[in-house]
């Protein structure tokens, strides 16, 4: 029975993956694909409304796969596209993520065998990995540093998709759907985007202050480095987001285990 189950959780991860791939490719057909009015709410709805259930490994697959569509969304079309999508996605994502942080140190807690102590290591490294992915995506959005495109994801092969952009070119259908939509268009860049985005910065800055209390150093220095770049920006306006970073985002930092508390406090500072 093991066998089977095995073979059958095999086969829906394949075809997942195989999804995740058609869509990236799907893509790279730009306005065609990012111009479809009704896609945006049920695309963030399919990927992330129960990607928390997801196994650490595959959720990391999934965030893989949706930054360079992230990274090749037109710059008319963000406010239309990417709003929903990137609002579901650190809702889901923080929501994972901690609670997988949560359980992994209650069970650090106690006492465990080599055998079981050697696959918790195991899980660890994959929830660290999971975590750096997701703060990468948080890096990329908003921190000035993170510039230029993502490269080709390994686990996504194949040429160049000038066959699928021949097919759509004479695609009528989706000529016609993203004609529809008629956007500004604008040169806004993705940091401006995010930070003037309110249905995005909100659970972005909600999964960044529950980040600090992760315990990875190496993510939680590029947290800090993101709210030192993003501080500066609610000088003038937007009290409400200078609270929360004064008094949620200090509180996370303070809780952190004493050796890097200091690091924290006075990076924050």
């Amino acid at each position: 029975m093991e066998g089977l189950a095995s073979s059958i959780r095999g086969a829906i991860r394949m075809v997942r993956e195989c999804c995740y791939s058609i869509l990236w490719c799907m893509s790279r057909l730009d306005v065609h694909f990012f111009g479809i009015h009704e896609l945006p709410g049920p695309l963030a709805h399919a990927l992330f409304a129960d990607a928390h259930v997801l196994s650490s490994h595959q959720m990391s697959i999934l965030l893989n796969m949706t930054r360079y569509i992230i990274d090749d969304c037109p710059p008319q079309y963000r406010g239309h596209f990417l709003t929903p999508l990137l609002a579901t996605l650190f809702t889901q994502v923080d929501r994972k993520v901690s609670l997988e942080w949560t359980a992994l140190l209650e069970r650090a807690q106690m006492q465990l065998g080599e055998e079981k102590l050697a696959e918790e290591m195991k899980e660890e490294s994959i929830l660290r990995q999971l975590t750096y992915i997701a703060v990468l995506i948080v890096a990329g959005l908003v921190d000035p540093s993170k510039t230029g495109k993502l490269p080709v994801p390994s686990y996504i092969g194949g040429p160049e998709l000038t066959t699928l952009a021949d097919v759509a070119g004479h695609g009528q259908y989706l000529n016609t759907a993203a004609a529809e939509v008629e956007l500004p268009r604008t040169e806004q860049g993705m940091r401006e985007f995010v930070l003037s985005s309110d249905g995005v910065l909100e659970p972005l800055i909600l999964f960044c202050t529950h980040a600090l209390r992760m315990r990875d150093s190496r993510c939680c220095g590029i947290i800090i480095r993101v709210f030192r770049s993003i501080v500066p920006e609610f000088t003038e306006d937007r009290a409400d987001i200078r609270e929360f970073i004064c008094r949620e985002v200090l509180m996370a930092a303070i809780e952190v285990s004493p050796s890097d508390r200091l690091n924290y406090l006075s990076a924050l500072t």
